[in-house]
């Protein structure tokens, strides 16, 4: 049984898309000893999310970006989705 709720700090952003004009994407972070998969993790909301609620691309982080008070920096994860489409 998957328990992604337990296993995963996430965080989703828009990132620009040519046809679309924005897709939703999801970076990941597990949480240290968990055995999650990005496979199991997308059957997961495929069973509890409406599909537009569905990200469009996962990835898999170490850490998510994060500012001196603790917060997520969302446009430097949104420059995570970027960087990976120019092959950076």
């Amino acid at each position: 049984t998957v328990v992604v709720e337990e296993d995963v700090r996430g965080l989703e952003v828009g990132v620009h898309d040519p046809a679309w004009g924005e897709r939703g994407s999801a970076a990941v972070e597990l949480r240290p000893g968990s055995t999650l998969t990005l496979d199991e993790l997308k059957r997961w909301a495929h069973t509890r999310l409406a599909p537009y609620k569905i990200p469009k691309a996962l990835k898999e982080v170490s850490a998510l970006p994060r500012n001196a008070l603790g917060k997520v920096m969302k446009q430097e994860v949104g420059l995570l989705f970027q960087a990976s489409r120019e092959g950076h």
